[in-house]
């Protein structure tokens, strides 16, 4: 059986994954603003809480009833990292087996894969405080429990690690339109199809075919600026299929100078409004040709402050498995 290990590291972008998430300095430059998660998420989630197999899933999830001989770690290793927090130990008398639980499994396998990319200790405590955050009836808890029934019903979910331990669950969609939108820097991107895979080493959970439509730059342009929250309406003209121009039109504070106003922009059409001899109100389309220079300094006035500097691009890293 070929199972497809989507284990890999990325550079050259940044990328925020809570956004009330409280930051040292040193994590505050990956913050950016974070994508919904969609309509579509949302209802996946709303029939997962209040469908009648939620308790059966929820419960199997979380039964203790697995032993360290179940994992691929040594009893002295899963006892160190008990010892540091990561790991959950509920026995009160430490003479009896430890009994783990099906998120615990996959949370051990989690931890190996980072370690192997040399993930600090330290830095995982943040990652399981991130997904373990809550008890089992609260988000974050639960979140991730429905990310790993997701992963049962062979659907694509991935978990993304930032440098500083923060993470989040995702889908291949989302995680596609993200990198699309934003730039992100430096990120682990470990499956979640292929971690169950492995412990159940007679079913296969990769991700059943998904069509969907990666955004090209234009449309990620469109929809990064509906997105900054800097515009009123965000219109486009085509030509041949094609996005030629964006026209995005916003109001401006009327106390603005104007010479500073006809240099924000190459291209903008500007209307004032006037009483008694003042201006009361300025409206301005701006309008860019996508993936253009200047759609490009736009994300970068968003995210610039954030980003980390003269970093060479490189592509993704993946590895495959044969279980």
């Amino acid at each position: 059986m070929l199972v497809m290990n989507c284990t890999y590291w990325y550079n050259s972008c940044t990328m925020a994954l809570m956004p009330d998430h409280k930051t040292t300095e040193e994590s505050e430059r990956f913050q950016v603003p974070i994508i919904g998660r969609g309509d579509g998420y949302d209802l996946a989630w709303a029939a997962y809480v209040q469908g009648k197999n939620y308790s059966r899933m929820s419960d199997l999830l979380n039964e203790k009833r697995h032993t360290i001989k179940d994992t691929d770690q040594s009893y002295r290793t899963i006892n160190h990292w008990s010892s540091l927090g990561l790991i959950e130990d509920e026995r009160t008398n430490n003479s009896s087996w430890r009994k783990l639980s099906m998120l615990d499994l996959i949370w051990i396998q989690i931890i190996s894969k980072l370690r192997q990319f040399g993930f600090p200790l330290e830095k995982l405590l943040v990652t399981q405080k991130e997904l373990f955050g809550g008890k089992p009836d609260r988000s974050p808890y639960r979140f991730f429990e429905f990310a790993i029934s997701e992963v049962f019903l062979k659907l694509c979910q991935y978990l993304v690690v930032l440098p500083d331990g923060r993470a989040a669950v995702m889908s291949e969609e989302r995680l596609h339109t993200t990198m699309s939108l934003y730039y992100l820097d430096n990120f682990i991107c470990i499956s979640l199809n292929t971690i169950v895979s492995n412990i159940y080493k007679n079913h296969d959970f990769s991700p059943a075919l998904q069509y969907f439509e990666v955004l090209t730059k234009e449309e990620a342009d469109v929809l990064f600026q509906m997105r900054s929250g800097k515009y009123e309406s965000v219109g486009v003209k085509m030509n041949n299929g094609e996005i030629v121009l964006i026209e995005a039109t916003q109001t401006i504070d009327a106390q603005k100078r104007l010479i500073d106003l006809l240099k924000d922009a190459e291209y903008q059409d500007i209307q004032l409004k006037t009483a008694t001899g003042k201006i009361v109100s300025i409206k301005r389309t701006v309008k860019t040709k996508p993936a253009s220079k200047a759609t490009e300094n736009l994300r970068a006035s968003s995210t610039e402050p954030l980003r980390s500097s003269d970093k060479p691009k490189s592509k993704a890293v993946r590895s495959n498995a044969h279980d």
